[in-house]
């Protein structure tokens, strides 16, 4: 497997070098090496390489429906007053144990 193969993966996959490297039981620094073609990685963390790829698949539609949720929390997200009320239910439990009461009766949007 090629750097430039090996930087695309991690890319395409959202890690970090060093993830990468905790992914396959390497240091960051030996994932730098290969990406830039200083060190090339052995058979056995090919296989582990191509083993993240033909599963990143499953990873894709994950990520797609993460963004999917994102689109819609974005704008309640952006809303001033929303962090207001939760640096309060952080505060304050019996705002939190009130509030977790009143929640009770309302159904979960997330379906849980």
């Amino acid at each position: 497997m090629e750097a430039d193969e090996i930087t695309a993966l991690r890319k395409r996959l959202g890690l970090t070098m060093g993830q990468l490297g905790e992914k396959l039981g390497v240091p960051q620094a030996t994932v730098i090496q290969w990406e830039h073609a200083e060190r090339f990685p052995t058979k056995a963390h090919v296989a582990k390489l191509k083993a993240l790829a033909s599963d990143e698949g499953g990873s894709a539609a994950k990520r797609a429906q993460a963004d999917a949720a994102a689109s819609i929390y974005a704008p309640f997200l952006a809303e001033d007053d929303l962090w207001v009320l939760l640096r309060k239910l952080l505060f304050h439990p019996e705002l939190r144990k009130r509030a977790l009461d009143l929640a009770a009766s309302f159904p979960d949007p997330a379906g849980r």
